[in-house]
């Protein structure tokens, strides 16, 4: 996930995507919370108090760090490089 969000730092979508999907989610979510802060600060308004985390928040990243991974895992497959059989 490291490689995928720092892909993403670069501007390197594709790149990031491919090394993993949820590094690309992680990143914009962490991209977002950092301009709700800004604008948090800037302005007074407390964005960043509405968007606290709640409970389902957790079920959902949990899905998609599996997701991310199951599509790896299955374009892996797909392609040839993590084979089953030898």
């Amino acid at each position: 996930m490291t490689t995928s969000i720092a892909a993403m730092a670069h501007g390197q979508v594709l790149e990031a995507a491919g090394a993993q999907l949820f590094g690309v989610m992680l990143f914009l979510a962490a991209a977002m919370f950092g301009l709700l802060g800004l604008i948090d600060a800037v302005t007074g308004v407390n964005l960043l108090g509405k968007a606290r985390p709640r409970p389902w928040w957790a079920w959902v990243a949990l899905a998609g760090l599996l997701l991310g991974w199951g599509v790896k895992v299955a374009l892996g497959v797909l392609s040839g490089q993590y084979p089953l059989w030898s």
